[in-house]
């Protein structure tokens, strides 16, 4: 009887072409496009002239008007800068790879160009970013180096910005 169950739920399986997507989180490329190029829809927390998505595991340490300062389990303190004059400015931002860069990548999403940006500071990493108008500076941890990038993007990647409100 246990053969035919088994038997059944493999042939159930392979009738429905069931797939699994796995995403390896060391391959930073791969993880930043697959947020910058997918639409989510995630819950927003409102600011004055803004709204973003604060993560599962980032705790809001300070905010003030468009300085944000969040602390994830590592103790890494992630600190937002929404930069409102140059959204209604429409300012471009300025992507260029350094030879001390540790890791570079040109973000190119939608309506919106960015990069993030990891320099080596030998026992320390700092992940520098800019994507529609969010700057997030943060230092981590080589072990906790994936969690950040994957923390900064879901940040970015997230903002909207009320007009109205900026007006």
């Amino acid at each position: 009887m246990k053969k035919k169950i088994i038997l059944l739920a493999f042939l159930i399986l392979f009738a429905t072409g069931c797939s699994i997507k796995k995403v390896d989180v060391n391959n930073y490329d791969t993880l930043i496009d697959n947020y910058f190029n997918e639409k989510r829809n995630v819950p927003h927390e409102s600011f004055s002239g803004y709204s973003l998505y604060i993560p599962k595991g980032l705790k809001t340490v300070s905010k003030d008007d468009n300085n944000l300062v969040f602390m994830d389990k590592y103790n890494n303190r992630y600190y937002v800068f929404v930069d409102t004059v140059s959204y209604y400015n429409k300012s471009k931002i300025n992507a260029k790879k350094y030879k001390d860069d540790y890791y570079f990548k040109k973000i190119k999403g939608k309506n919106n160009n960015g990069y993030i940006e990891v320099l080596d500071k030998s026992k320390k990493y700092f992940v520098r970013s800019n994507y529609n108008y969010v700057k997030i500076e943060v230092y981590s941890s080589k072990k906790s180096l994936s969690d950040t990038i994957i923390n900064v993007c879901e940040v970015m990647s997230s903002i909207k910005y009320n007009d109205k409100i900026l007006k």
